[in-house]
C-alpha cells in the first residue's frame, strides 16, 4: 500500500509539487518559479501531533530536497517563525537565517542542497542519486539514428512498474516488459537502461494508470524531469 500520494500543478509563474500521506496525517509543498531555476521554496510541512517522532517530517524534508537539487536548484528556501522550535530544527537540517520576512518576526531560511552533506545521505537515498545520475547521463548522450522519443512507462503482467530509456517489448513468456536488444548500440550497460518502480508511482506522477495489457506510455515532454520526479516518488513510498 502506498504511504505517500503526489499532486503537481501550475502556479502563477511556476509550478508546485504536493506531497501528502495517505491517510492526511503528513503533508508538505514544494515550489519553484520558472525564471528562476536556481532556487525551490519549501512550505506547508505539516504532520499531525499524534504521529510525530516516526520521522515524517524528516522524510518529506529529504525527498524535497533531494527532488530540487535533481530539478537543478542550488539552494532551497523556506520562512519560519524565528522564536518557534521548527527554527532550531531546520538550523540542524543546515539552513541558516538569510533574511526578514515581510511577516513579523518570520524569517527566511536558506540551504545550499547542489552538493549536500554526504553525513545527511542514508543508503535508500544514495542509491536514488546514482540512478538520477545514470538517467541524466544516458538521456544527454546522442543516439544517432534514434527515435526522439526515448522515455517509457509500462507495467509487467504482475503489476511491477517500469521505467526504460529505450523502447520496450513486451516478452509474452515472461509476462514482463524487456528491451529489444537486437537494437542497441553503443556501450551503454543495458542495466541501467531499465528501473523498478514502486507500485502507484505511474499513477502518482503521470496521473495515468497503466495494465499489461496495454501499451507502454510514451513520455514525451520534459523527459530528464519526469523521469527523476518517478525514481524521487517511487523512493518516498519504499
Amino acid at each position: 500500500m502506498k504511504e505517500f500520494i503526489l499532486h503537481r500543478k501550475d502556479i502563477p509563474g511556476g509550478k508546485a509539487i504536493l506531497f501528502m500521506k495517505t491517510d492526511g496525517t503528513a503533508s508538505a509543498r514544494l515550489y519553484w518559479y520558472d525564471d528562476d531555476e536556481s532556487t525551490v521554496y519549501l512550505d506547508s510541512l505539516s504532520v499531525d501531533a499524534e504521529c510525530r517522532h516516526q520521522h515524517l517530517g524528516t522524510k518529506l524534508q529529504e525527498v524535497r530536497e533531494l527532488l530540487g537539487a535533481q530539478l537543478g536548484a542550488k539552494q532551497a528556501m523556506l520562512f519560519v517563525d524565528k522564536g518557534s522550535w521548527m527554527h532550531d530544527w531546520y538550523v540542524r537540517r543546515g539552513y541558516r537565517d538569510y533574511m526578514t520576512h515581510d511577516y513579523p518576526n518570520y524569517m527566511w531560511m536558506v540551504k545550499d542542497i547542489s552538493v549536500p552533506k554526504k553525513s545527511e545521505r542514508v543508503s535508500a537515498e544514495e542509491l536514488l542519486r546514482s540512478k538520477m545520475r545514470q538517467v541524466t547521463a544516458i538521456l544527454s548522450e546522442p543516439i544517432p539514428g534514434a527515435e526522439l522519443i526515448l522515455v517509457y512507462a509500462c507495467v509487467d503482467e504482475d503489476g511491477q512498474e517500469c521505467l526504460f530509456l529505450r523502447s520496450p517489448i513486451r516478452n509474452m513468456e515472461k509476462g514482463e516488459w524487456d528491451l529489444d536488444y537486437s537494437t542497441l548500440t553503443g556501450s551503454i550497460d543495458p542495466a541501467l537502461l531499465i528501473y523498478r518502480l514502486k507500485r502507484g508511482t505511474i499513477e502518482d506522477v503521470l496521473g495515468i494508470t497503466r495494465i499489461w495489457e496495454e501499451s507502454p506510455i510514451n513520455i514525451h515532454d520534459r523527459n530528464l524531469n519526469i523521469c527523476k520526479e518517478l525514481l524521487t516518488v517511487s523512493y518516498l513510498n519504499s
